[in-house]
């Protein structure tokens, strides 16, 4: 089996206490360096104390004066004209990444972010094999999925998935790129539905990862509480299900009980918010300690409708939370039925709230899934995640 260096390629900040795709990028590249086949990291910006490899081999291009200036002149152009930042902001990286000299000389790039098509097909060209773990659903997946949401709740929000030059760009990288590696079947058929890509995504199952360390159940027993919690996480927009949410709790009219929203919400969803008011719910905001969040709850929702991994899904379950996930999040493979929770059509709000009001009307079975929960996630593990992916990779340049 072939094994050459791998280049890291991301464009996320590592930085310390990191989760998500951070996560996941400093975890490849700790497992190749371990084996001596870490060619480099190139990330936008990275505290040299949040991944165990040598500073030389970290890369930030370009030069931190100048990403500095950038992002000024970007803050200022934003104040003036209507700029889409993050594009503006990928589009510069890539540019630089594509011409790093670390790039030019790698032996095989993995990419853990789409936002690179000038660099993948500068490695096109001078025959590097690419490969890109798809932290997204195929981008025209993500876009067919908010114009039908805007149409179903009359709202607009939901930009960064319909940005048609945006969703150009990441759709000419999955072109581009020579192996796609996806977690879920949700996302493969997301990707096989465009034909856009060069072969078929490699499914690699149960490649999800937590700190069960971080995340898990409370230490003190809870005192006594008549009050049900429900508990949802997540940056809220369109993609989200968050309307689905709203009218199932709303028709689940359950009394002793309260919705937690964790997160900062996306403004054009304000009137959805409002077409279902309750006293019963309770916005908290970004919340910074997310572990001590989950304390908070009985039961966890993701109502997800299109969502490729959602990581709060498996904190909640690390934190022996039983769960109730949509058929459109990724991580609902994860779920079996009565057992660790429920999954439910995504737009089906009566099946929502008959699950919700199941679970406030069963508290020992509720016990018995979050436990089951916290096992079923305890078997996602890290290293066994980064391995997956690492050998998938020799695999395919055997």
């Amino acid at each position: 089996m072939t094994q050459r260096s791998v280049l890291v390629v991301t464009f996320v900040q590592l930085t310390r206490n990191a989760g998500g795709p951070a996560l996941a990028a400093v975890g490849i590249a700790e497992s190749l360096h371990a084996q001596g086949r870490l060619a480099g990291v190139v990330c936008p910006g990275f505290e040299e104390e949040a991944i165990r490899v040598p500073p030389q081999l970290l890369h930030s291009p370009p030069h931190p004066l100048l990403q500095r200036i950038v992002a000024i002149l970007l803050a200022l152009g934003q104040r003036i004209w209507t700029l889409n930042e993050r594009r503006i902001r990928e589009a510069l990286f890539d540019f630089f990444v594509s011409r790093a000299r670390v790039v030019r000389e790698a032996p095989s790039i993995l990419f853990l972010k789409p936002a690179f098509p000038r660099t993948a097909q500068r490695a096109r060209e001078r025959q590097i094999p690419t490969f890109v773990w798809a932290s997204i659903l195929h981008p025209r997946f993500n876009q067919e999925a908010v114009l039908a949401e805007r149409a179903v709740w009359e709202v607009g929000g939901g930009d960064a998935y319909t940005d048609e030059e945006r969703i150009t760009r990441l759709s000419r990288f999955f072109a581009t790129v020579d192996s796609i590696l996806v977690g879920s079947e949700l996302a493969q058929r997301s990707f096989v539905a465009q034909g856009e890509t060069r072969k078929a995504p490699i499914l690699l199952q149960g490649t999800f990862s937590i700190d069960g360390d971080r995340f898990r159940p409370s230490a003190s027993p809870a005192p006594a509480d008549p009050v049900f919690r429900v508990l949802h996480a997540s940056h809220m927009n369109l993609i989200k299900g968050i309307g689905y949410l709203l009218e199932a709790w709303q028709q689940a009219e359950l009394e002793h009980a309260e919705l937690l929203l964790a997160g900062t919400l996306e403004a054009e969803l304000e009137p959805i918010v409002q077409r279902f008011p309750s006293p019963s719910i309770n916005r908290l905001g970004y919340i910074r300690d997310t572990p001590t969040l989950y304390h908070r709850a009985q039961l966890f929702i993701s109502p997800s409708v299109a969502d490729i991994q959602p990581y709060t899904v498996l904190e909640a379950m690390a934190s022996g939370l039983p769960v109730l996930v949509s058929d459109r999040c990724g991580l609902s493979t994860l779920i079996e039925d009565g057992v660790q929770g429920f999954v439910y059509p995504y737009n089906d709000t009566a099946a929502l709230a008959a699950h919700i009001r199941w679970f406030q009307a069963h508290p020992e079975e509720r016990k018995a899934m979050g436990q089951s929960a916290r096992e079923r996630a305890l078997q996602c593990n890290r290293e066994a995640f980064f391995q997956a992916v690492v050998e998938t990779i020799d695999r395919e340049l055997a």
